[in-house]
């Protein structure tokens, strides 16, 4: 949502900027799938279905990664074609493929680049003929996503591992690659005057090396809890067949898990940073029975066939239904605000997408992903999660002036004593220190609305504070939260009365 942001600022003549007249900054790392975003929007839809498009493009992208998983399981192995339905079925029911399709992020888009260039490396492989398309097509990755010229990096190795005899054309071809980013980056320092995207400086400065290896350590980790048994088939498979090819792709991906660690993993939950490879290694790991010979043992070939499947189900299934509901109040507070709020109102938010697109006002992010002057900041002490651990609420409250500061934590918890510290302390401390900050406690805590649940403060000498402090209004009388700083919370929308 906050590339939506982005795209629709540009549509609407604002620029591809977070605020409109506000300072450019690029708070995204996906400038293709902006583009595609702008398009979008010039349809003639409400707010509320502007995803609608994105989420249906998406779906027909998910139906070409199986198409080419199909082409490429094929390719790899003709004769193994009993597998084929099992392996499509777990790419279906697969964590990374089902939930970077839902949630409308460009990985799917990704996917299917990195999938059809592998088959044209392939097939060109086999008639000893190495195309410029190839690999300028595989330049275009760094500006669906940035870290995307990492994907295309790999793919120039594989072309030499797979045209030994040609390395030096390979070389020079895989100079194409870095067409589409240069000319990205040109744009960039024009636009924006940098040459890197602020998430880059969010996320990879400010802390040291060894903190942010932690979490990426930690990233691998689950990925490997996930894919554990995938991994250990698909391994074993490619050192039975020695079959080169199979090898070649197999080990692409161990560049990108070096990467996921190196920038600290990622805060989406899933793999989304290795799941363009993930149908590469289940394509492998489902061909394994074949090549071990099972497929003359018909019941033991389809009995490790289903193994494989519910591995694929179980460890990396369908475990994102209860993270789906969770921007749909946010969505809901978006539009209540665009209603009951001024044009000018600014509203300063932790969660910088979907809230602040609804709402069509100016927004404060106080995590800094669109803001320059947080993401340069140094990460705070014992927090290590990227792209979560810096902010200045003297900044952001004090400086800033945001009439709405939407809280991700209810008073409640932070008010009793035995749970101050879990919210604190760790990664996710923003959300209790927010509540200790003095500019927050004198200027915000005073005056609170709950709308959708969701916390809400008013700044005291807002004009909101008087059009939004109505309906039914009580005195807090929690001694732990009068201490903080509050006085009155109350719940404009009479629908809403606990």
């Amino acid at each position: 949502m906050i590339s939506m942001r982005y795209a629709w600022n540009l549509v609407h003549g604002n620029g591809l900027i977070w605020n409109p007249g506000g300072e450019r900054v690029e708070g995204y790392s996906n400038f293709l799938w902006v583009l595609v975003m702008s398009v979008i929007h010039f349809l003639p839809l409400p707010s509320t279905l502007a995803s609608l498009p994105v989420l249906i493009l998406n779906m027909v992208l998910a139906v070409m990664v199986l198409v080419l998983s199909a082409r490429l399981f094929k390719f790899l192995h003709p004769e193994a074609l009993l597998a084929l339905p099992f392996m499509l079925s777990a790419l279906m029911l697969c964590y990374d493929i089902a939930r970077w399709t839902i949630i409308g992020l460009e990985t799917i888009l990704q996917t299917v680049i990195i999938l059809w260039l592998l088959m044209r490396m392939l097939e060109e492989a086999k008639v000893n003929s190495p195309r410029p398309l190839t690999f300028l097509m595989a330049g275009m990755l760094g500006i669906v996503r940035v870290d995307g010229i990492v994907l295309g990096g790999i793919l120039c190795l594989l072309g030499l591992i797979l045209n030994p005899s040609h390395w030096k054309k390979i070389i020079l071809l895989s100079l194409l690659i870095f067409i589409a980013p240069l000319a990205n980056i040109l744009f960039r320092v024009v636009y924006y005057g940098t040459p890197l995207p602020n998430t880059y400086y969010l996320k990879l400065t400010g802390w040291s090396l060894g903190a942010r290896l932690l979490p990426g350590i930690r990233y691998i980790a689950h990925f490997l809890f996930s894919y554990g048994v995938i991994a250990g088939v698909a391994i074993a498979g490619a050192v039975v067949s020695r079959n080169r090819r199979v090898v070649t792709l197999l080990i692409s991906g161990i560049p990108l898990i070096f990467y996921a660690i190196y920038v600290g993993g990622d805060d989406f939950g899933g793999a989304r940073l290795l799941a363009p490879w993930v149908p590469v290694l289940i394509i492998v790991a489902f061909s394994t029975p074949h090549v071990l010979g099972w497929d003359k043992l018909p019941v033991t070939y389809i009995l490790s066939q289903g193994v494989l499947l519910v591995s694929v189900v179980l460890m990396a299934g369908f475990n994102f239904f209860s993270r789906l509901s969770y921007e749909a109040p946010y969505v809901h507070v978006g539009l209540i605000l665009q209603k009951l709020t001024f044009p000018e109102t600014r509203i300063a938010v932790f969660p910088a997408g979907a809230l602040p697109y609804f709402a069509e006002r100016p927004a404060v992010d106080m995590l800094g992903k669109n803001d320059a002057g947080i993401s340069h900041l140094q990460a705070q002490p014992g927090m290590n999660k990227p792209g979560h651990n810096k902010f200045d609420f003297n900044y952001s409250l004090g400086q800033l002036q945001p009439d709405i500061v939407v809280s991700t934590l209810n008073p409640t918890d932070i008010g009793d004593p035995k749970t101050i510290a879990k919210y604190t302390q760790g990664d996710n401390s923003y959300q209790g220190k927010l509540y200790l900050d003095p500019t927050f406690q004198t200027q915000y805590a005073g005056s609170l609305i709950f709308i959708e649940n969701i916390p809400l403060y008013i700044r005291d000498n807002s004009p909101e504070r008087v059009r939004l402090m109505t309906g039914r209004c009580k005195r807090v009388s929690d001694q732990n939260l009068v201490k903080l700083g509050f006085n009155i919370y109350c719940w404009p929308l009479l629908s809403e009365q606990p």
